[in-house]
Protein backbone atom coordinates (compact mmCIF):
# COMPACT_ATOMS: atom_id res chain seq x y z
CA UNK A 1 0.00 0.00 0.00
CA UNK A 2 3.00 2.49 0.96
CA UNK A 3 4.37 1.65 -2.66
CA UNK A 4 1.34 2.09 -4.08
CA UNK A 5 0.59 5.47 -2.54
CA UNK A 6 4.16 6.79 -3.17
CA UNK A 7 3.77 5.61 -7.07
CA UNK A 8 1.11 7.70 -7.19
CA UNK A 9 2.17 10.74 -5.13
CA UNK A 10 5.54 10.98 -7.54
CA UNK A 11 3.41 10.47 -10.84
CA UNK A 12 1.17 13.95 -9.54
CA UNK A 13 4.31 15.67 -7.69
CA UNK A 14 5.48 17.20 -11.26
CA UNK A 15 1.99 18.43 -12.46
CA UNK A 16 2.12 22.17 -12.14
CA UNK A 17 -0.83 24.11 -10.55
CA UNK A 18 -1.46 25.90 -13.61
CA UNK A 19 -2.91 22.60 -15.32
CA UNK A 20 -5.21 21.99 -12.27
CA UNK A 21 -6.42 25.42 -12.97
CA UNK A 22 -7.13 25.04 -16.67
CA UNK A 23 -8.64 21.18 -16.01
CA UNK A 24 -11.17 23.14 -13.52
CA UNK A 25 -11.93 25.99 -15.86
CA UNK A 26 -12.94 23.53 -18.41
CA UNK A 27 -15.21 21.21 -16.02
CA UNK A 28 -16.74 24.34 -15.10
CA UNK A 29 -17.08 25.70 -17.98
CA UNK A 30 -19.01 22.17 -19.62
CA UNK A 31 -21.21 22.09 -16.28
CA UNK A 32 -22.10 25.47 -16.91
CA UNK A 33 -23.14 24.80 -20.59
CA UNK A 34 -24.88 21.26 -19.43
CA UNK A 35 -26.75 22.68 -16.59
CA UNK A 36 -28.22 24.93 -19.21
CA UNK A 37 -29.24 22.70 -21.57
CA UNK A 38 -31.02 20.76 -19.27
CA UNK A 39 -32.53 23.59 -18.07
CA UNK A 40 -33.94 24.30 -21.52
CA UNK A 41 -35.67 20.86 -22.01
CA UNK A 42 -36.99 20.66 -18.24
CA UNK A 43 -38.31 24.38 -18.53
CA UNK A 44 -39.38 24.44 -22.21
CA UNK A 45 -37.02 27.91 -22.74
CA UNK A 46 -37.73 28.92 -26.20
CA UNK A 47 -33.89 29.56 -28.28
CA UNK A 48 -32.91 30.40 -31.36
CA UNK A 49 -32.53 27.20 -33.57
CA UNK A 50 -28.03 26.52 -32.27
CA UNK A 51 -27.37 30.27 -31.69
CA UNK A 52 -26.34 29.74 -28.22
CA UNK A 53 -24.53 26.33 -29.19
CA UNK A 54 -22.44 28.36 -31.51
CA UNK A 55 -21.71 30.85 -29.22
CA UNK A 56 -20.58 28.54 -26.03
CA UNK A 57 -18.47 26.99 -28.82
CA UNK A 58 -17.00 30.48 -29.60
CA UNK A 59 -16.65 31.12 -26.36
CA UNK A 60 -14.48 27.82 -25.43
CA UNK A 61 -12.81 27.69 -28.80
CA UNK A 62 -10.95 31.07 -27.67
CA UNK A 63 -10.95 30.28 -24.30
CA UNK A 64 -8.79 26.91 -25.23
CA UNK A 65 -6.63 29.59 -27.15
CA UNK A 66 -5.61 31.19 -24.09
CA UNK A 67 -5.25 27.92 -21.96
CA UNK A 68 -3.18 26.02 -24.61
CA UNK A 69 -0.64 28.75 -24.37
CA UNK A 70 -0.18 28.83 -20.41
CA UNK A 71 3.23 27.51 -19.36
CA UNK A 72 5.11 28.58 -22.45
CA UNK A 73 9.07 29.56 -21.96
CA UNK A 74 11.60 30.46 -24.33
CA UNK A 75 13.80 27.11 -25.40
CA UNK A 76 16.51 27.55 -27.61
CA UNK A 77 16.67 23.64 -28.88
CA UNK A 78 14.82 22.80 -31.97
CA UNK A 79 13.27 19.85 -30.19
CA UNK A 80 11.92 22.38 -27.32
CA UNK A 81 10.98 25.05 -29.88
CA UNK A 82 9.03 22.27 -31.53
CA UNK A 83 7.12 21.83 -28.25
CA UNK A 84 6.82 25.18 -26.97
CA UNK A 85 6.16 26.95 -30.76
CA UNK A 86 5.62 25.11 -33.48
CA UNK A 87 3.16 22.24 -32.48
CA UNK A 88 0.83 24.55 -30.01
CA UNK A 89 0.97 27.34 -33.10
CA UNK A 90 -0.50 25.04 -35.38
CA UNK A 91 -3.12 23.91 -33.17
CA UNK A 92 -3.80 27.12 -32.09
CA UNK A 93 -4.30 28.13 -35.58
CA UNK A 94 -6.96 25.40 -35.57
CA UNK A 95 -8.46 26.56 -32.34
CA UNK A 96 -8.86 30.26 -34.05
CA UNK A 97 -10.42 28.87 -37.44
CA UNK A 98 -13.07 26.95 -34.95
CA UNK A 99 -13.82 30.10 -33.10
CA UNK A 100 -13.84 32.60 -35.78
CA UNK A 101 -15.90 30.26 -37.74
CA UNK A 102 -18.74 29.44 -35.13
CA UNK A 103 -18.61 32.85 -34.20
CA UNK A 104 -19.83 33.53 -37.82
CA UNK A 105 -22.25 30.64 -37.74
CA UNK A 106 -23.50 32.74 -34.30
CA UNK A 107 -24.24 35.46 -36.21
CA UNK A 108 -26.07 34.28 -39.26
CA UNK A 109 -28.03 31.56 -37.09
CA UNK A 110 -29.25 35.14 -35.36
CA UNK A 111 -29.62 37.51 -37.68
CA UNK A 112 -29.97 35.37 -41.42
CA UNK A 113 -31.43 32.41 -40.59
CA UNK A 114 -32.17 31.72 -43.71
CA UNK A 115 -28.84 32.09 -45.93
CA UNK A 116 -25.91 30.00 -45.90
CA UNK A 117 -23.15 30.69 -43.47
CA UNK A 118 -20.05 30.05 -46.20
CA UNK A 119 -17.24 31.66 -44.81
CA UNK A 120 -17.88 30.25 -41.63
CA UNK A 121 -17.92 26.74 -43.27
CA UNK A 122 -14.68 27.58 -44.76
CA UNK A 123 -13.03 28.61 -41.58
CA UNK A 124 -14.11 25.74 -39.51
CA UNK A 125 -12.83 23.38 -42.34
CA UNK A 126 -9.79 25.26 -42.21
CA UNK A 127 -9.56 23.72 -38.52
CA UNK A 128 -8.64 19.84 -39.98
CA UNK A 129 -5.50 21.19 -42.08
CA UNK A 130 -4.13 22.96 -38.94
CA UNK A 131 -4.88 19.80 -36.65
CA UNK A 132 -2.96 17.64 -39.37
CA UNK A 133 0.11 19.95 -39.70
CA UNK A 134 0.22 20.30 -35.50
CA UNK A 135 -0.20 16.19 -35.31
CA UNK A 136 2.88 16.12 -37.93
CA UNK A 137 5.01 18.41 -36.07
CA UNK A 138 4.86 15.63 -33.04
CA UNK A 139 8.16 14.75 -32.63
CA UNK A 140 8.66 10.65 -33.30
CA UNK A 141 10.72 8.08 -31.35
CA UNK A 142 13.81 6.89 -33.60
CA UNK A 143 13.29 3.70 -32.72
CA UNK A 144 9.99 3.90 -34.23
CA UNK A 145 10.63 5.72 -37.49
CA UNK A 146 9.22 2.03 -39.29
CA UNK A 147 6.49 1.13 -38.27
CA UNK A 148 6.00 -2.98 -38.15
CA UNK A 149 4.02 -4.53 -40.97
CA UNK A 150 1.90 -6.23 -38.67
CA UNK A 151 0.66 -3.04 -36.74
CA UNK A 152 0.47 -1.18 -39.72
CA UNK A 153 -1.80 -3.62 -41.03
CA UNK A 154 -4.01 -3.80 -37.69
CA UNK A 155 -4.11 0.56 -38.27
CA UNK A 156 -5.63 -0.20 -41.79
CA UNK A 157 -7.89 -2.65 -40.60
CA UNK A 158 -8.93 0.39 -38.17
CA UNK A 159 -9.40 2.87 -40.69
CA UNK A 160 -11.18 0.44 -43.34
CA UNK A 161 -13.47 0.22 -40.89
CA UNK A 162 -13.97 3.64 -40.21
CA UNK A 163 -14.16 4.33 -44.05
CA UNK A 164 -16.98 1.73 -44.24
CA UNK A 165 -19.30 3.13 -41.71
CA UNK A 166 -18.38 6.70 -42.93
CA UNK A 167 -18.98 5.94 -46.44
CA UNK A 168 -22.37 4.19 -46.01
CA UNK A 169 -23.98 6.78 -43.48
CA UNK A 170 -21.89 9.99 -44.53
CA UNK A 171 -19.69 10.52 -46.78
CA UNK A 172 -21.68 8.30 -49.69
CA UNK A 173 -25.66 9.71 -48.99
CA UNK A 174 -24.01 13.31 -49.09
CA UNK A 175 -22.68 12.87 -52.40
CA UNK A 176 -25.54 10.52 -54.02
CA UNK A 177 -28.52 10.78 -51.87
CA UNK A 178 -29.04 14.68 -51.20
CA UNK A 179 -30.30 15.96 -54.14
CA UNK A 180 -31.84 19.73 -51.78
CA UNK A 181 -28.23 20.57 -51.19
CA UNK A 182 -26.41 23.04 -52.73
CA UNK A 183 -23.19 21.91 -55.04
CA UNK A 184 -20.96 24.32 -52.66
CA UNK A 185 -22.59 22.54 -49.42
CA UNK A 186 -22.26 19.21 -50.46
CA UNK A 187 -18.32 19.61 -51.67
CA UNK A 188 -17.92 21.35 -47.82
CA UNK A 189 -19.52 18.59 -46.20
CA UNK A 190 -18.10 16.18 -48.26
CA UNK A 191 -14.58 18.14 -47.26
CA UNK A 192 -15.67 17.95 -43.78
CA UNK A 193 -15.93 13.83 -43.74
CA UNK A 194 -12.88 13.39 -45.70
CA UNK A 195 -10.82 15.65 -43.24
CA UNK A 196 -12.12 13.48 -40.41
CA UNK A 197 -11.29 10.35 -42.26
CA UNK A 198 -7.48 11.57 -42.68
CA UNK A 199 -7.35 12.95 -39.61
CA UNK A 200 -7.93 9.84 -37.55
CA UNK A 201 -6.22 7.93 -39.79
CA UNK A 202 -3.29 10.18 -39.12
CA UNK A 203 -4.14 9.65 -35.12
CA UNK A 204 -4.15 5.83 -35.35
CA UNK A 205 -0.90 6.12 -37.25
CA UNK A 206 0.59 8.56 -34.44
CA UNK A 207 -0.37 6.45 -31.88
CA UNK A 208 1.68 3.26 -33.10
CA UNK A 209 4.62 5.58 -33.55
CA UNK A 210 4.64 6.61 -30.48
CA UNK A 211 6.20 5.24 -26.94
CA UNK A 212 7.60 7.63 -24.59
CA UNK A 213 5.77 7.84 -22.25
CA UNK A 214 5.19 11.70 -21.84
CA UNK A 215 4.44 11.69 -25.43
CA UNK A 216 1.54 9.13 -24.82
CA UNK A 217 -0.38 11.05 -22.42
CA UNK A 218 -0.46 14.26 -25.00
CA UNK A 219 -1.23 11.81 -27.39
CA UNK A 220 -4.02 10.31 -25.30
CA UNK A 221 -5.44 13.75 -24.55
CA UNK A 222 -4.94 14.63 -28.70
CA UNK A 223 -6.86 11.53 -29.49
CA UNK A 224 -9.92 12.26 -26.82
CA UNK A 225 -10.18 15.98 -28.70
CA UNK A 226 -9.42 14.43 -32.49
CA UNK A 227 -12.52 11.58 -31.61
CA UNK A 228 -14.96 14.46 -30.28
CA UNK A 229 -14.36 16.58 -33.00
CA UNK A 230 -14.89 13.69 -35.64
CA UNK A 231 -17.55 12.26 -33.44
CA UNK A 232 -19.45 15.70 -33.66
CA UNK A 233 -19.04 16.31 -37.16
CA UNK A 234 -19.85 12.61 -38.29
CA UNK A 235 -23.36 13.13 -36.17
CA UNK A 236 -23.87 16.51 -37.34
CA UNK A 237 -23.80 15.61 -41.23
CA UNK A 238 -25.95 12.56 -40.32
CA UNK A 239 -28.47 15.34 -38.79
CA UNK A 240 -27.85 17.89 -41.97
CA UNK A 241 -29.00 14.64 -44.43
CA UNK A 242 -32.01 14.46 -42.24
CA UNK A 243 -32.65 18.30 -42.15
CA UNK A 244 -32.15 19.00 -38.52
CA UNK A 245 -29.87 22.24 -37.99
CA UNK A 246 -30.06 21.94 -34.61
CA UNK A 247 -26.24 21.92 -33.01
CA UNK A 248 -27.02 22.54 -29.64
CA UNK A 249 -26.32 19.30 -27.70
CA UNK A 250 -23.26 18.44 -30.46
CA UNK A 251 -21.76 21.40 -29.32
CA UNK A 252 -20.92 20.19 -26.11
CA UNK A 253 -18.38 17.82 -27.86
CA UNK A 254 -17.00 20.53 -29.64
CA UNK A 255 -16.32 21.99 -26.62
CA UNK A 256 -14.93 19.35 -24.70
CA UNK A 257 -12.51 18.82 -27.99
CA UNK A 258 -11.36 22.23 -27.83
CA UNK A 259 -10.38 22.18 -24.03
CA UNK A 260 -8.82 18.62 -24.34
CA UNK A 261 -6.77 20.31 -26.82
CA UNK A 262 -5.54 23.07 -24.87
CA UNK A 263 -4.69 20.81 -21.54
CA UNK A 264 -2.62 17.87 -24.04
CA UNK A 265 -0.78 20.86 -25.45
CA UNK A 266 0.00 21.99 -22.13
CA UNK A 267 0.95 18.08 -20.72
CA UNK A 268 3.17 18.13 -23.82
CA UNK A 269 5.01 21.45 -22.50
CA UNK A 270 5.47 20.76 -19.07
CA UNK A 271 6.69 16.96 -19.35
CA UNK A 272 9.28 18.31 -21.97
CA UNK A 273 10.54 20.77 -19.82
CA UNK A 274 11.30 18.67 -17.09
CA UNK A 275 14.63 17.34 -16.30
CA UNK A 276 13.70 14.30 -14.79
CA UNK A 277 10.84 13.28 -17.01
CA UNK A 278 12.87 13.95 -19.65
CA UNK A 279 16.08 11.61 -18.87
CA UNK A 280 12.80 9.36 -17.73
CA UNK A 281 11.56 9.66 -21.77
CA UNK A 282 15.32 9.09 -23.11
CA UNK A 283 15.12 5.91 -20.82
CA UNK A 284 11.55 4.80 -21.99
CA UNK A 285 12.65 4.97 -25.81
CA UNK A 286 15.33 2.37 -25.63
CA UNK A 287 12.95 -0.12 -23.42
CA UNK A 288 10.61 -2.93 -25.59
CA UNK A 289 7.48 -3.06 -24.46
CA UNK A 290 5.06 -5.68 -25.16
CA UNK A 291 1.41 -4.61 -26.87
CA UNK A 292 -1.22 -4.34 -24.47
CA UNK A 293 -3.30 -7.42 -25.32
CA UNK A 294 -6.79 -5.25 -26.08
CA UNK A 295 -4.39 -2.90 -28.95
CA UNK A 296 -3.84 -6.42 -30.42
CA UNK A 297 -7.90 -7.14 -30.53
CA UNK A 298 -8.68 -3.43 -31.36
CA UNK A 299 -9.09 -3.73 -34.90
CA UNK A 300 -11.12 -6.70 -34.45
CA UNK A 301 -13.99 -5.03 -32.26
CA UNK A 302 -15.79 -3.02 -35.17
CA UNK A 303 -16.03 -6.21 -37.48
CA UNK A 304 -18.68 -7.81 -36.26
CA UNK A 305 -20.49 -4.78 -36.86
CA UNK A 306 -19.10 -4.27 -40.31
CA UNK A 307 -20.37 -7.91 -41.09
CA UNK A 308 -23.91 -6.97 -39.85
CA UNK A 309 -24.30 -4.18 -42.34
CA UNK A 310 -23.10 -5.91 -45.03
CA UNK A 311 -26.08 -8.53 -44.40
CA UNK A 312 -28.29 -6.02 -43.81
CA UNK A 313 -27.32 -4.14 -46.93
CA UNK A 314 -27.44 -7.40 -48.81
CA UNK A 315 -31.09 -8.09 -48.11
CA UNK A 316 -32.09 -4.58 -49.38
CA UNK A 317 -29.74 -3.32 -51.92
CA UNK A 318 -27.48 -4.69 -54.13
CA UNK A 319 -27.18 -2.87 -57.30
CA UNK A 320 -27.01 1.54 -55.53
CA UNK A 321 -23.36 2.94 -56.14
CA UNK A 322 -24.30 3.33 -51.92
CA UNK A 323 -24.01 -0.67 -51.56
CA UNK A 324 -21.40 -1.12 -54.36
CA UNK A 325 -18.64 1.09 -52.73
CA UNK A 326 -19.54 -0.55 -48.93
CA UNK A 327 -18.93 -4.10 -50.32
CA UNK A 328 -15.69 -3.23 -52.09
CA UNK A 329 -14.73 -1.72 -48.36
CA UNK A 330 -15.89 -4.61 -46.73
CA UNK A 331 -14.00 -6.47 -49.46
CA UNK A 332 -10.61 -4.59 -48.30
CA UNK A 333 -10.87 -5.06 -44.90
CA UNK A 334 -11.35 -8.96 -45.51
CA UNK A 335 -8.25 -8.93 -47.35
CA UNK A 336 -6.57 -6.86 -44.99
CA UNK A 337 -7.75 -9.84 -42.17
CA UNK A 338 -6.35 -12.08 -44.09
CA UNK A 339 -3.01 -11.13 -44.57
CA UNK A 340 -2.70 -9.96 -40.75
CA UNK A 341 -3.56 -13.69 -40.22
CA UNK A 342 -1.05 -14.81 -42.52
CA UNK A 343 1.59 -12.77 -41.11
CA UNK A 344 0.31 -13.67 -37.30
CA UNK A 345 1.19 -17.06 -38.60
CA UNK A 346 4.75 -16.11 -39.87
CA UNK A 347 5.74 -14.63 -36.88
CA UNK A 348 4.78 -17.38 -34.84
CA UNK A 349 6.46 -19.61 -37.06
CA UNK A 350 9.46 -17.51 -36.51
CA UNK A 351 9.17 -16.80 -33.20
CA UNK A 352 9.36 -20.79 -33.05
CA UNK A 353 12.71 -21.00 -34.98
CA UNK A 354 14.41 -18.65 -33.12
CA UNK A 355 13.09 -20.23 -30.04
CA UNK A 356 14.63 -23.79 -31.69
CA UNK A 357 17.68 -21.76 -32.49
CA UNK A 358 17.89 -20.01 -29.12
CA UNK A 359 17.32 -23.79 -27.26
CA UNK A 360 20.17 -25.36 -29.50
CA UNK A 361 22.62 -22.82 -28.20
CA UNK A 362 21.20 -23.25 -24.52
CA UNK A 363 21.96 -26.85 -24.87
CA UNK A 364 25.73 -26.33 -26.54
CA UNK A 365 26.17 -24.04 -23.88
CA UNK A 366 25.40 -25.98 -20.78
CA UNK A 367 27.62 -29.15 -22.37
CA UNK A 368 30.46 -27.09 -22.61
CA UNK A 369 29.89 -25.99 -18.65
CA UNK A 370 29.30 -29.50 -17.39
CA UNK A 371 32.54 -29.63 -19.34
CA UNK A 372 34.06 -27.24 -17.88
CA UNK A 373 33.45 -27.83 -14.16
CA UNK A 374 34.43 -31.80 -15.06
CA UNK A 375 37.57 -30.05 -15.74
CA UNK A 376 37.56 -27.82 -12.81
CA UNK A 377 36.35 -30.86 -10.50
CA UNK A 378 39.41 -32.88 -12.00
CA UNK A 379 42.01 -29.99 -11.45
CA UNK A 380 40.69 -29.91 -7.78
CA UNK A 381 40.93 -33.56 -6.94
CA UNK A 382 44.05 -34.43 -9.21
CA UNK A 383 47.69 -34.30 -9.00
CA UNK A 384 49.00 -32.49 -12.02
CA UNK A 385 52.82 -34.16 -12.03
CA UNK A 386 51.82 -37.76 -11.98
CA UNK A 387 47.86 -37.60 -12.48
CA UNK A 388 47.12 -39.27 -9.59
CA UNK A 389 44.52 -37.90 -6.41
CA UNK A 390 45.91 -35.33 -4.99
CA UNK A 391 46.09 -34.48 -1.47
CA UNK A 392 42.48 -33.38 -1.04
CA UNK A 393 41.19 -36.27 -2.62
CA UNK A 394 42.79 -38.27 -0.87
CA UNK A 395 41.89 -37.49 2.68
CA UNK A 396 38.19 -37.61 1.13
CA UNK A 397 38.64 -41.04 -0.02
CA UNK A 398 39.82 -41.73 3.45
CA UNK A 399 36.80 -40.38 5.11
CA UNK A 400 34.40 -42.35 3.02
CA UNK A 401 36.36 -45.75 3.58
CA UNK A 402 37.05 -45.06 7.45
CA UNK A 403 33.09 -45.09 7.98
CA UNK A 404 32.43 -47.17 5.91
CA UNK A 405 34.72 -49.95 7.64
CA UNK A 406 33.43 -48.56 11.19
CA UNK A 407 29.74 -49.26 9.56
CA UNK A 408 30.04 -52.88 8.35
CA UNK A 409 33.22 -53.77 10.54
CA UNK A 410 35.72 -54.48 8.18
CA UNK A 411 39.04 -53.85 7.65
CA UNK A 412 41.01 -51.18 5.97
CA UNK A 413 44.67 -50.60 5.44
CA UNK A 414 47.03 -47.48 4.84
CA UNK A 415 50.15 -47.77 3.45
CA UNK A 416 52.96 -44.99 3.21
CA UNK A 417 55.92 -45.14 1.40
CA UNK A 418 58.40 -42.80 -0.90
CA UNK A 419 61.33 -42.88 -3.24
CA UNK A 420 64.78 -43.07 -1.29
CA UNK A 421 67.16 -40.26 -1.81
CA UNK A 422 64.86 -38.50 -4.07
CA UNK A 423 66.32 -34.70 -3.28
CA UNK A 424 69.72 -36.71 -4.79
CA UNK A 425 68.11 -37.60 -7.61
CA UNK A 426 66.60 -34.05 -7.84
CA UNK A 427 70.31 -32.40 -7.20
CA UNK A 428 72.57 -34.81 -9.56
CA UNK A 429 69.70 -35.13 -12.38
CA UNK A 430 67.42 -32.08 -12.19
CA UNK A 431 64.11 -31.41 -11.38
CA UNK A 432 62.79 -32.53 -14.85
CA UNK A 433 64.20 -36.16 -13.75
CA UNK A 434 62.87 -35.98 -10.53
CA UNK A 435 59.93 -35.59 -11.83
CA UNK A 436 59.99 -38.59 -14.29
CA UNK A 437 60.88 -40.56 -11.04
CA UNK A 438 57.77 -39.45 -9.35
CA UNK A 439 55.57 -40.05 -12.66
CA UNK A 440 57.25 -43.81 -12.91
CA UNK A 441 56.91 -44.63 -9.23
CA UNK A 442 53.15 -43.71 -9.36
CA UNK A 443 52.36 -45.40 -11.95
CA UNK A 444 54.34 -48.79 -10.91
CA UNK A 445 52.73 -48.36 -7.86
CA UNK A 446 49.35 -48.35 -9.46
CA UNK A 447 49.68 -51.42 -11.85
CA UNK A 448 50.24 -53.44 -9.03
CA UNK A 449 46.83 -52.72 -7.13
CA UNK A 450 43.46 -54.02 -7.14
CA UNK A 451 40.43 -52.15 -9.04
CA UNK A 452 39.06 -50.78 -5.57
CA UNK A 453 42.44 -49.98 -4.21
CA UNK A 454 42.96 -45.79 -4.09
CA UNK A 455 46.80 -44.45 -4.74
CA UNK A 456 47.57 -40.60 -5.02
CA UNK A 457 50.09 -38.44 -4.01
CA UNK A 458 50.35 -37.55 -0.43
CA UNK A 459 52.86 -34.06 -0.77
CA UNK A 460 56.70 -34.02 -1.97
CA UNK A 461 58.05 -37.96 -2.74
CA UNK A 462 55.16 -39.51 -0.42
CA UNK A 463 51.91 -41.39 -1.43
CA UNK A 464 49.32 -42.71 -0.09
CA UNK A 465 47.68 -46.03 -0.83
CA UNK A 466 43.73 -46.61 0.82
CA UNK A 467 43.42 -51.05 0.59
CA UNK A 468 39.46 -51.30 1.58
CA UNK A 469 38.77 -55.00 2.88
CA UNK A 470 42.08 -55.46 3.56
CA UNK A 471 43.89 -56.44 6.97
CA UNK A 472 47.79 -56.18 8.05
CA UNK A 473 49.05 -59.53 7.67
CA UNK A 474 47.56 -59.24 3.63
CA UNK A 475 48.81 -55.55 3.23
CA UNK A 476 52.48 -56.50 4.37
CA UNK A 477 51.94 -58.96 1.30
Amino acid sequence: MYRHKNGVSLRFAGIPRSFWYSLAFAGSFLAIYLAWLLSVNVFHIVRRNGAFGDSAVTIGAFASLILAWIGTRHSSGWLQRRFHLWVPLAFSVALLCQGVGNAIFTYYNAYMPEELPAPGMLLILGTYPALLVGIFLLPRDAGKSKVPLRILIDSLMLIMTLITFSWYFVLGPILFENRTMPIAGTVVNAAYALFDLLLISCLILLSRSITRRGLRNAVRGLSLAMILFVLMDSILLYKVLHGDLDTTWISLGWIGGNFALALSLQVLRWQSTDAKITRALMLDATTLEAMPIWRSLLPYALIPLVLVLVFSLWRIDRTSILAIVTYCCSLLLLLLVFIKQFLTIHEIHEFNRVLQRLQSIVEEKNGALKQANAHLEALATTDPLTGLPNHRALFENLEKEVERSRRYGHPLAILFFDGDHFKRVNDTHGHSAGDAVLRELGSRAKSVLRGGDTIGRYGGEEFMVLLPETDLPLARE
